[in-house]
């Protein structure tokens, strides 16, 4: 109890630095009382995260946090998007098992997400179903389709071997994580100040989190993974890790490479709010110097890849034809698997080594990341349509110290599970969504722009960026959310009527060095229907 009050207490102080240093960089999106309504939901997390002590107050107190936030936000749909993706963010991944419960066997596990989705979304969700005035344009309910396709899938080649309370909790998880979310999200985002309403809130949670990263580093610890030992709950493969000297950052996630996931798609929603014209142009770049640091501060390889990847794509699309663009990047997939098939990836993996391999520790890394790919795609060739059951007895001898197989690559955990099938679900509706942007972009409208982009071009990037990084990650904890997040938000502002979407981008760049007039935003003034 001690040891989590001072922890509490450092965050606490950590609050009291950073909430009237970011007030003038947030100034053009959020009011003052907007402001300070997002800092109060952000202090009570804290609250909920380091004084709940035991899993089942920690759920508790989501809930309660969740309705206050709520009340603060609003109980319409925008505000419904806002809370769920705002706290999602902002809670550590405790979970409550409900094993045994009525004589049944792990009824099903409770996280915030799942407790989010049932007080927040789903009455939203009955809400909108029923609302007549809601037009569905067609491509989205392909994007529908292409959503539901993999969960779908996972649920018909799980079934035949599982028994039907294992096959109901999967059911109930998927609608809970997947389905829920992308429902409200899509629906409930009708408008640019309904979608400048959601992310400026989220954008301000994010830059909390990335201060909690310069806290750990100065701590040299991890604050909201030191929570594992009070509440009893592990979800960390290993508590600390390390890149030689320097502490790798987590934030509130389980793994460096999830956060710095999280901060990668934090720097691509401020890149799009900056190109809005609503904050100036030096707080602009303060705001992504410390997304920044904070995604450096993570230490991790393939995320700094991917970020790299992210920029460059950024200034593509600012001036390459977005078809030529898309063909640049289908020879680029198309080269790397040829190269691969050559065995060209042996000298790739001598120059991560080179790079990033600083130790022996380090290089081990590598190298056991490029035998589990060699063992998975083997047992893949064996069958590559619908996948391998029960892959991982194949695979013990990987098994690491922690008792894992660290299957760090989403695509290939895809194709083991359900094969090349589920490989083409899995993709369609990132695929599809991918496409739609790019069909939106204008590049001689966006040389203008000093920093950022317009709205397709940060989720195009973002899209391309995030699908080369899960090469190295898996899908767990909030990264499936996230991508969940990056189909569901672009589907609801492609979804929109061409006026709003030239909202979602509307004004003027201020003048260099951070001084001018702000350009009204219209979150402030449209708040209005189809």
């Amino acid at each position: 109890m001690v040891y989590a009050i001072k922890l509490f207490l450092a965050v606490s102080l950590l609050m009291a630095i950073a909430a009237p240093f970011l007030r003038k960089r947030f100034g053009g999106l959020l009011s003052q009382k907007e402001y300070w309504q997002v800092w109060f939901v952000i202090f009570g997390s804290a609250v909920v995260s380091f004084l709940s002590l035991k899993p089942y107050i920690f759920v508790v107190g989501v809930a309660v946090g969740a309705l206050i936030t709520l009340n603060l936000f609003g109980k319409d749909a925008k505000g419904r998007v806002a809370t769920f993706w705002l706290l999602l963010l902002l809670f550590p991944p405790v979970s409550l098992s409900t094993d045994g419960l009525a004589g049944f066997n792990r009824v099903l596990d409770l996280n915030h997400l799942r407790v989010l989705s049932i007080l927040v979304l789903l009455p939203g969700a009955f809400s909108l179903a029923t609302d007549r005035h809601i037009r569905v344009p067609a491509a989205m309910r392909w994007t529908d389709a292409f959503v539901l396709a993999f969960p779908l899938l996972r649920l018909i080649t799980a079934a035949p071997t599982s028994t039907l309370t294992s096959t109901v909790r999967l059911a109930v998880e998927m609608f809970l994580d997947v389905l829920l979310p992308y429902f409200v999200t899509t629906r409930g985002l009708r408008s640019a100040a309904d979608l400048k309403f959601v992310v400026s809130r989220m954008a301000l949670g994010l830059a909390y989190l990335a201060v909690v990263a310069l806290l750990e580093t100065l701590l040299r610890k991890n604050v909201y993974t030191e929570l594992e030992f009070i509440y009893g709950v592990r979800w960390t493969a290993t508590h600390q890790l390390w890149r030689g000297p320097f502490l790798r950052v987590d934030g509130t996630t389980p793994q460096p490479i999830i956060f710095a996931f999280v901060m990668m798609t934090a720097f691509a929603l401020w890149s799009w709010l900056r190109a809005t014209g609503g904050v100036l142009l030096g707080q602009g770049r303060m705001v992504a110097f410390l997304l920044f640091v904070a995604f450096i501060l993570t230490w991790s390889r393939g995320p700094l890849l991917g970020f790299v990847g992210f920029l460059g794509c950024l200034l593509a699309l600012r001036r390459m034809p977005p078809m030529r663009f898309l063909s640049l990047l289908v020879i680029l997939v198309i080269v790397g698997g040829i190269a691969y098939a050559s065995g060209a990836e042996q000298y790739a993996y001598e120059a991560l080594k080179s790079v990033f391999g600083s130790s022996a520790e380090e290089t081990s890394t590598i190298d056991y990341r490029r035998k589990l790919l060699e063992a998975s795609l083997a047992l893949i060739k064996q069958s590559p349509v619908w996948g391998v059951p029960n892959y991982t007895a194949y695979l013990q001898d990987l098994r690491q110290g922690e008792g894992i197989i660290d299957l760090v690559n989403t695509y290939v955990a895809v194709m083991l599970s359900a094969g090349l099938v589920g490989l083409a679900c899995f993709l369609a509706p990132h695929l599809f969504v991918l496409y739609r942007l790019l069909k939106h972009i204008r590049p001689a409208a966006e040389r203008s722009r000093l920093l950022g982009g317009s709205f397709p071009i940060a989720f195009a990037a973002l899209t391309v960026a995030a699908l080369f990084v899960i090469f190295t990650t898996s899908t767990y904890s909030i990264v499936a959310a996230m991508l969940l997040f990056m189909i569901a938000v672009p589907s609801a502002w492609l979804a929109m009527t061409p006026e709003e979407r030239k909202l979602a981008d509307a004004g003027e760049e201020a003048p260099a060095g951070g001084h001018g007039r702000r350009a009204p935003l219209p979150v402030f003034a449209n708040r209005g229907m189809w």
